[in-house]
């Protein structure tokens, strides 16, 4: 027998068995590309807020903050989920795949990777607009019209308020919303012609 031969098999028999055997690097976050070609979905803050009113039971609310921001300021509904620890697949395994997962943090970059990686895992997966920066201005401090502002300014104000104030525990109603307005008064101006006529 031709030990060259021999040899060849052996390494190749090694080569096939490492193959196999070989433990998976687990995926960082941290290191993590996302596919510029995927395309990723978003939601608008408001949107989300209409669907956790409307008790809508088609997605998971995942939020990325860190603990203390979680705990201080918690989004209703939500599963607070470590951003380096979404990896692990008892994180994302109990994730259902009929559900739309929505992504909320501080970091746009962080909310970009965990949506793709979701979706590497077949999973329907979104992310807020502008995260939870969009979450506080838009939901839960929605700016006041201006006083010059229209009656539908004024009401969708005061419909973002009652939001605003059920998703913080505050009720549902809403309470009142008093706001100062001041009406354009429009002086009619009658041109006097140099004659003194009108």
């Amino acid at each position: 027998m031709n030990y060259k031969v021999v040899g060849l098999v052996v390494f190749a028999l090694i080569g096939i068995l490492m193959a196999t055997f070989k433990t998976k690097v687990p995926i960082s976050m941290d290191t993590l590309k996302v596919d510029e070609s995927i395309k990723l979905d978003t939601i608008s803050a408001n949107a989300l807020s209409e669907m956790i009113i409307e008790n809508n039971l088609g997605y998971t609310l995942i939020d990325l903050r860190d603990d203390a921001s979680s705990a201080k300021l918690q989004v209703q509904g939500s599963i607070p989920m470590s951003y380096k620890n979404i990896v692990l697949k008892e994180n994302y395994g109990n994730l259902l795949a009929d559900k739309h997962i929505i992504v909320i943090a501080n970091s746009h970059s962080k909310m970009l990777k965990a949506t793709y990686f979701f979706k590497t895992k077949g999973l329907s997966a979104l992310y807020v607009e502008g995260g939870f920066k969009a979450w506080q201005t838009q939901v839960l401090n929605p700016k006041a019209p201006n006083e010059y502002a229209t009656d539908q300014e004024f009401l969708r104000y005061k419909y973002l308020i009652g939001i605003s104030n059920y998703l913080q525990g505050k009720g549902q109603g809403g309470g009142t919303v008093k706001l100062k307005r001041k009406r354009r008064v429009l002086k009619r101006v009658n041109k006097v012609e140099a004659d003194g006529g009108c």
